[in-house]
């Protein structure tokens, strides 16, 4: 029997929402065909009225799809008036307030890091980045952070989705060069972007750490180095993130003390002491 108040075409496109939530990389409406069962005809329709809503997004290198800022509102309404973006807020709005510079909030996408909550600074106008907008993970402070403490078979399979794209002299291009970072942000507790993915702006990031200690989102604040100096950062910004970071990790449930259990042993945890003034990238002293 027929239900009449059964829309199949509605849930053809949230079938196709739901692919593209999932898959790790932009779909192409041949995969999305094959993945989903629609017809092509009817599955580019669906790709067309979700991409003019702001449901989806083509990417326009590769002629693929992936979720849309609009998904990503919704996403975050859907977790409720405790979600990870309530938790973070009040912490977001006292470290703008405090230095003056842009805070944002970021989670886990395929390879990508999706900007959930950004606070921006009165000072400088980005454009280009907003709520729904995304960055490669390796370009962004976020990302890196996220990537630090992931359990390790997630890990390696965000690794093998990367395409590295130099966009500075100090832009990360390898895995292994990526994986050396990684090991020094777990010691440090803290990432950095300085000027890898545009030249002239730093930024540092905290991982937000669940009760097992893998990361479901990371914070930073992010600035122009024309307005404050690395040394500024590093001695004022870097411990009132961390500070922040390590409470709301602790309001998810993430304490120092905490035995893994029966569960993965998680990465090393958020550093209890601040961070060496001397030494802000935690590499190597390398002549340039």
């Amino acid at each position: 029997m027929i239900d009449k108040d059964y829309i199949k075409s509605l849930e053809k496109g949230l079938n196709i929402i739901s692919l593209l939530s999932r898959h790790g990389s932009p779909l192409k409406l041949e995969e999305l065909v094959k993945i989903s069962g629609v017809r092509k005809t009817s599955c580019f329709r669906i790709l067309q009225t979700l991409t003019r809503s702001g449901f989806a997004v083509k990417d326009k290198d590769t002629c693929g799809y992936f979720i849309g800022p609009k998904m990503i509102s919704i996403g975050m309404a859907a977790l409720g008036s405790r979600g990870i973006r309530e938790l973070a807020l009040p912490f977001m709005k006292e470290i703008r307030k405090k230095t003056g510079t842009t805070v944002n909030l970021g989670i886990l996408n395929g390879h990508d890091v999706i900007f959930v909550e950004r606070l921006q600074s009165a000072h400088i106008v980005e454009a280009n980045l907003q709520v729904g907008s995304r960055l490669p993970v390796q370009l962004s402070s976020m990302g890196k952070a996220i990537l630090a403490y992931l359990p390790e078979a997630e890990l390696e399979a965000v690794l093998k989705q990367i395409r590295f794209e130099k966009k500075t002299k100090k832009t990360i291009t390898s895995i292994a060069a990526l994986k050396s970072e990684l090991s020094k942000i777990r010691e440090k507790g803290f990432a950095l972007n300085d000027e890898e993915l545009e030249t002239g702006l730093f930024a540092i990031a905290v991982p937000l750490l669940n009760h097992a200690g893998a990361a479901v989102a990371a914070m930073n604040i992010s600035f122009p180095l024309m307005r404050h100096s690395r040394e500024e950062a590093m001695k004022v910004f870097c411990p009132m993130i961390l500070d922040a970071g390590k409470e709301i990790s602790a309001m998810m449930g993430f304490h120092l003390d905490d035995p893994a259990g029966g569960r993965e042993k998680p990465r090393p945890p958020l550093r209890e002491k601040g961070p060496d003034p001397g030494n802000i990238s935690g590499r190597k002293e390398v002549k340039s």
